[in-house]
């Protein structure tokens, strides 16, 4: 049931997810809370942006060896025009912020963004060409270069030989370097049928799954954004500072999902895709129920310890976004089988619908609750995600179109009925 895949994936994982919980810890001792919060900014500004990205993903990590390898070249072309434009964004914001005398925290924003894209835009990728090519292992060197060049940049930082700014765009541009030396070696990029392999994926799958992840972000990003806008620095600071100590697990998921899914597209039956999502299933509430249970006990001791003195106000928060997390952990497993069902259109419309009413519910939530009222619109959002996740993949493909459809030609006729009842009156 577990296969090396699996293990190396894990080990993996296990290596970034701990690079990451170091380098948040290492911001919040090295530099400012307003640095910090700039930081967690960024962070989510990255991961809603890569929605973009995210069917591409999917439709990579789903392909057999041998189909991958047929199209490998045009998987990189389109991967590198996809980065190309989401580093250049936030870099040309940044020049622009710093050369126009913006407030400061803006160019943090903006330098931590450039860092944040080039880290989880590339890090999936990085997985799924090492995995289809045979190279796995190589995926613990990447993450052990990573977590390298965390240490060099927090203790330039320490030692204030670097600014929290110049960190972050070195810390882009080093991690550039790895991937194109590490994970791309040996595959010529193809640049133009990469973008009509983007064109077609984005007609075909990637247009809804970049819908269905831009409104799931309403509710996993939009709180970080609006606590950002409306209340002081230590409360954004203290809505990332607790998520943080809680996203290892999360990382952690989505690193053996690229494993899940590599052994899910070797399936062909309807029985072998169902027993292929029960263990995945099974293995993340499992997961996440025993982590929730130590930060749940130790939730204070963790604050102070990691954090200092001063969140240790946050405890509840922390604690709270046990839930969401818990929540959150069967949804990987089952788009697995929503995708091979064909269901993404009916499951991204259903997202959609998630996304308004959680983005709906968050501001007058924190207005009133601050941290624990940002945590409770995800909590929302991450329920009714589930909800019409397991719908989705409970649904055959036919069925779910025909009903969608359906639905959709319903809602056609009720128009065309009160266009005419209009006229008539």
């Amino acid at each position: 049931m577990i296969s090396r895949t699996h293990l190396i994936s894990f080990a993996d994982q296990a290596i970034f997810s701990a690079s990451n919980f170091a380098l948040s810890i290492g911001l919040v001792r090295v530099f400012n809370e307003t640095e910090f919060a700039g930081y967690g900014i960024a962070l989510s500004i990255a991961l809603f942006s890569q929605s973009m990205q995210r069917g591409f993903n999917i439709q990579a990590s789903l392909l057999d060896t041998q189909r991958f390898s047929a199209k490998a070249r045009d998987l990189l072309g389109g991967h590198i025009i996809i980065l190309g434009v989401a580093l250049l964004i936030p870099l040309l914001t940044y020049i622009f912020l710093r050369t126009s005398g913006a407030p400061m925290l803006t160019s943090d924003i903006a330098a931590a963004t450039v860092a944040c894209v080039a880290i989880y835009f590339q890090v999936d990728v990085n997985r799924i060409f090492l995995i289809k090519r045979g190279r796995q292992a190589w995926s613990l060197v990447v993450s052990a270069l990573l977590f390298a060049v965390y240490a060099l940049v927090i203790v330039l930082g320490y030692l204030t030989l670097i600014t929290f700014q110049e960190g972050m765009l070195g810390l882009a541009a080093l991690f550039v370097v790895v991937s194109a030396t590490v994970a791309w070696i040996g595959i010529w990029p193809d640049f133009r049928r990469g973008w009509r392999e983007l064109v077609s994926d984005l007609r075909a799958i990637m247009a809804w799954t970049t819908l269905g992840t831009l409104a799931s972000g309403a509710y996993s990003h939009l709180p970080v954004f609006i606590l950002g806008a409306i209340q002081v620095p230590i409360y954004t600071a203290g809505y990332v500072a607790t998520r943080n100590l809680l996203q290892p697990l999360q990382v952690l998921i989505r690193g053996l999902d690229i494993a899940d899914k590599h052994a899910f597209s070797g399936r062909a039956d309807q029985d072998n895709l169902r027993r292929g999502v029960v263990w995945p299933i099974l293995r993340n509430v499992l997961a996440s129920v025993f982590y929730a249970i130590l930060i749940y006990a130790l939730a204070e001791t963790l604050l102070t310890r990691i954090y200092g003195e001063k969140f240790a106000a946050f405890t509840s928060a922390l604690q709270f976004w046990i839930l969401v997390f818990v929540v959150m952990a069967p949804i990987l497993p089952l788009e697995s089988m929503i995708y091979e069902k064909r269901n993404v259109r009916g499951y991204s419309i259903g997202v959609v619908f998630c996304g308004i009413v959680a983005a709906a519910a968050i501001y007058p939530l924190i207005h009133e609750w601050n941290v624990m009222g940002a945590i409770a619109g995800t909590l929302i959002g991450c329920m009714l995600h589930l909800l019409i996740a397991t719908v989705a993949a409970s649904q055959n493909g036919k069925s779910f179109r025909v009903w969608t459809e359906w639905r959709g030609r319903s809602a056609t006729r009720r128009l065309a009925r009160n266009v005419e009842i209009r006229r008539v009156s």
